[in-house]
């Protein structure tokens, strides 16, 4: 039987000790569970496991296993690389964590003789990472796209469904457990620029960081935006994509355009859903509940991986082929445009110039469809947009390509 450490008891800590107490009992053995406070766990039914002090199980020699699940960068990663130099598997949900240092850890765990699997960093239960390092390991993978944050896609479901706008639906979410209280690392992008950080670098073979991408939030998308969207046949979504194409990488996380017939418009509430293009395999796409219990399942999927001797991420990721490192470009996007005046005089200043690109609406707001462009490009365009006329608002949002169903 294998000895288990369990780092953290929250909402995730506390499905995958349910599994191990209950589904898979039989292989594994909760012998420590580190906390922060015993007085928040005064409840928790074995006392004797409860401990906040690491060393405890530092100190173990019987421990097999380390399953990580506090999030954060300090203290786990000390946590982790403690674990692995004394030849300890690790199983972690830390998305933070991969990253940021994933590369330092695979190559530690390599090291080592031992395990690192983190299926649960990306899509919660959603099975990805063994998916494209295993029955995908034969394929080039183009691009990955999907939305990859279950907070952020309940907020713009519940805006268009239910006429919110954004401030009342992330109120509503955080009533109902989907935001934390501080909800910047989903609302900014954060949280989905991780995963994708994580599935980029396992897909195009080198590391690829939040700083090397365009990240935006969805504080400024209203329900004005997803009405016009509503109207040109698309769905407002935050997406998360990444492709590799020419000899070149790019990455961007924002609010998206995408059109009905893409499958990701389907996907809603707090459901995830990750599609890839490869070269063999077509199109593919994985969806399922990306946070909270489910995670539970993929952590339990990693503890029987490491039981079955099936090979360790470390090695997958050493049969994957080893190319140059490639630059890391932006992409560029066509976007939708909409401007808001003050008065209509100031409207008709923008309506006699022909090339401010393809004209949807010009009843009160100014709707347009820009050419392709760079973030760089989209500012000047939209100061001199403003500096012809006084304007109230000016809003962009990109649009998807919609070639592949990624």
């Amino acid at each position: 039987m294998y000895q288990v450490a369990l780092l953290g008891i929250g909402t995730v800590g506390s499905s995958i000790y349910e599994l191990l107490q209950k589904e898979i009992s039989d292989e594994f053995n909760v012998k420590h569970v580190l906390i922060r406070s015993r007085e928040k766990h005064k409840n928790f039914e074995k006392q004797e496991l409860l401990t906040t002090d690491f060393k405890d199980i530092e100190q173990d020699q019987d421990i097999d296993i380390v399953i990580e699940v506090i999030g954060g960068i300090h203290p786990a990663r000390e946590y982790i690389e403690d674990s692995l130099r004394k030849k300890r598997h690790v199983v972690t949900a830390n998305k933070e964590l991969l990253s940021e240092y994933g590369e330092e850890l695979i190559q530690l765990a390599q090291e080592m003789g031992v395990s690192l699997l983190f299926e649960a960093s990306v899509g919660g239960a959603i099975p990805v990472i063994d998916p494209m390092m295993n029955e995908l390991l034969v394929n080039d993978i183009s691009k990955i796209s999907g939305i990859m944050n279950g907070t952020t896609n309940f907020i713009l479901s519940k805006m268009k469904n239910s006429n919110l706008e954004f401030e009342e639906a992330l109120k509503l979410a955080q009533e109902l457990g989907y935001a934390e209280q501080n909800p910047d690392a989903d609302i900014l992008g954060y949280d989905a620029a991780r995963k994708l950080a994580i599935l980029s670098s396992l897909a195009y073979h080198q590391t690829i960081k939040m700083q090397d991408m365009k990240v935006e939030g969805i504080t400024k998308v209203s329900i004005s935006d997803i009405e016009w969207a509503d109207k040109m046949g698309y769905e407002i979504k935050m997406v998360a994509v990444s492709s590799k194409e020419n000899g070149c990488i790019s990455a961007t996380v924002a609010p998206f355009m995408i059109k009905k017939e893409n499958p990701l418009s389907l996907v809603v509430d707090s459901y995830n859903a990750i599609a890839m293009d490869c070269n063999n395999a077509g199109s593919l796409m994985f969806m399922g509940r990306g946070a909270g219990k489910p995670t539970g399942s993929a952590i339990a999927t990693n503890l029987m991986d490491i039981i079955s001797s099936k090979p360790s991420l470390s090695s997958m990721v050493n049969r994957a082929p080893k190319e140059e490192a490639m630059p890391i470009i932006e992409k560029k996007y066509h976007y939708y445009v909409k401007v808001d005046f003050q008065d209509q005089e100031e409207k008709q200043k923008l309506e006699k110039l022909s090339d401010l690109g393809e004209l949807v609406d010009q009843e009160e707001s100014l709707v347009m469809i820009t050419e392709e462009m760079s973030c760089d490009e989209l500012q000047a365009y939209i100061d001199r947009i403003k500096g012809i006329a006084a304007v109230e608002k000016v809003s962009a949002i990109r649009i998807l390509d919609q070639d592949t169903m990624a």
